[in-house]
This record gives C-alpha cells, structure tokens and sequence, in this order.
C-alpha cells in the first residue's frame, strides 16, 4: 500500500466479529499539490523551474513515486547546467496543505588547491619533500575563474583547465575534488600539475661576407622567473662586430 505512492499512513486493525475476524484497513491519503518549494531561497533552482516540473502535478492528490521521478528531472537540470554535485533530497516536509519542500545542497567551493607533481606523477622529491613548482601559484590562479564560496560549476571548471593549457606551461593537470570535514556539500578544488621544459639554448657557427666567421648563441624561456612571462635573447658576434636582439611579452599586459 505504501508502495503505490498515494498514501502517507496505513493502520490495519483485526476485529472480531460473528463471523471470524475481520481486517480493518485505515488509510491516511497523500493531500493534494499545491506547491513546492525549497528549503533555501539562496538557490539556483528558480520558482518557475519548479513550476514547469511540476505542473502537470499541482491540483491532484500527491503521490510519492511521482514526485521521486520530479525530483530526478530536477537533478538533470542541475547536471545539464555544470552543477554536478547538487544532490535533491526529501520531501523534507509535506504539510496538510499541499506544500512539499525539498532539501538541496548545491555543493560549494571551499578553496582551490595548487600541488606539483614530476614526471612520474609523485608530488614528494627524492628527499621526501614537496616538490615546488617553477611557476608561482597566483600565475595559475589568475586563470582559474571558480572563487571560493562559489557553487561548483563543472563546465566552468573545464573552461579553467583549457586556458591553464593554452598558457602552454603544464604538461598535464589532474583535479580532484576533496570534501571538507563537516561541511555537507563543500569540496576543495585540488589541481595536481606537472610542468613542461619552457627554456632553451641554441648555439651555433657560420661565415657571411659581410661578417666573415660569426658565431651565435640564442636563450628562450616562455616562463621566466615562474611568471609566465616569455623572453629570447640572441646574441651574434663576428669578426666585423656584434648583434644582441632581446624580446620580451608579458601575456597579462592589455
């Protein structure tokens, strides 16, 4: 009886009577729908979301296996949006009226996290110590958008890891999402980086007539002092004299 949704109480008494005993079967119906609402205001989920959900459903006595399938089409919506650890649960309460309410936890960001990990994916060095990156970490913050205290967004976070690969300095990042202790719903966003080779040294000899046998040496390095600033410097010098060219781009200037 309590699996067919339709009611929220079932006493069944045994009578005597004449005839033998006799069963009688009290039932407490669902009320009918009105309303549904969340137990935050504070929420991505809008009223008129819930109302396109659910209102096939106002106006009719309330079933329970109805409103689980509702509750899963709400989960979608938060999925489809980016916000992948919302979690739906309840009816938290259920008044004589015909208001249900639903208890929801968005999950929000805590902070976000910065390790270095080597080539083979360890974040401790020979010595047993953290490994410090080249890069300093506000550099690789400045590209990720999530701030604390946010709702965590999966499309927003993806979009983070695309530009932290279009700066072309990490050969590889890994995310984990770490809960924090006693804080139902809240993660720390963990970002395990490993770093590319971004400098290099060219060298070589030649003869010109113009300057006869000349030698030259080139120094590049896309992330200089971990700041993602990107510099070359070129130096030609020959029997007729020398040439020095120096280059230098700060990504951030605008």
């Amino acid at each position: 009886i309590y699996a067919t949704g339709w009611f929220s109480g079932v006493r069944i008494e045994p009578v005597t009577g004449p005839l033998g005993v006799q069963l009688l079967v009290e039932l407490q119906p669902n009320p009918v729908l009105n309303l549904v609402e969340t137990d935050s205001k504070d929420v991505k989920l809008t009223k008129r979301i819930i109302k396109q959900k659910f209102k096939s459903d106002y106006g009719k006595t309330l079933n329970l296996n109805t409103l689980q399938a509702r509750m899963k089409e709400l989960k979608a919506w938060y999925v489809d949006q980016g916000y992948s650890l919302a979690r739906i649960s309840g009816p938290k309460r259920i008044t004589s009226k015909g208001v249900v309410q639903l208890k929801i936890l968005e999950g929000t960001v805590n902070g976000v996290e910065i390790s270095f990990l080597n080539k083979e994916g360890e974040n401790l060095n020979k010595e047993g110590k953290l490994i410090k990156g080249k890069t300093k970490p506000w550099v690789i913050k400045r590209e990720i958008s999530i701030k604390e205290g946010e709702i965590f967004n999966r499309k927003k976070l993806e979009k983070d890891i695309k530009r932290l690969y279009g700066t072309s300095l990490f050969s590889d990042i890994k995310v984990t999402l770490k809960p924090v202790s006693g804080q139902a719903g809240a993660v720390i966003v963990k970002l395990s980086i490993t770093e590319q080779s971004t400098g290099s040294l060219t060298g070589g000899i030649g003869y010109s007539q113009s300057q006869g046998i000349f030698g030259q040496v080139g120094l590049q390095d896309s992330n200089l002092f971990g700041r993602a600033w990107s510099s070359t410097l070129n130096l030609t010098y020959g029997q007729y004299g020398g040439l020095a060219n120096l280059t230098f781009a700060n990504p951030w200037i605008k």
